[in-house]
């Protein structure tokens, strides 16, 4: 059984292919351009966003749909803040860990100054 070769077409050409299938017909259009008609009546659906898009796109009404969009977009709000913060949250850390870093070499300093006196003693 030979392969078969998928086709990909950009917005640009499937608005062509559509206003060819209003003038003459979505089966005549389908044969013209050998593409199977339900490919055409699926592009029919979503030609309005074939409209807004660029010309070259190829992914217009591909993809996974939403199950949850209002979720969906809350976190994507959400996600948005945290990176917003996350440099800040990093830039406190980096605070904190100077200090602490202080904190060591003072107690190490007086450890050391510790053992000299008990050495000298």
């Amino acid at each position: 059984m030979p392969k078969i070769q998928r086709s990909s077409y950009s917005a640009a050409e499937k608005l062509k292919v559509l206003q060819y299938a209003e003038l003459y017909g979505i089966r005549v259009a389908a044969r013209h351009f050998n593409i199977d008609h339900s490919m055409i009546s699926r592009w029919g659906k979503i030609e309005e966003k074939l409209k807004l898009a660029k010309g070259k796109n190829r992914r217009i009404g591909s993809g996974r749909k939403e199950k949850y969009p209002e979720a969906e977009a809350s976190l994507k709000t959400w996600l948005i803040e945290f990176r917003k913060d996350e440099d800040d949250l990093f830039g406190q850390m980096e605070e904190e860990i100077d200090e602490n870093e202080r904190e060591i070499v003072d107690i190490d300093s007086d450890s050391a100054d510790k053992l000299e006196e008990e050495e000298l003693e």
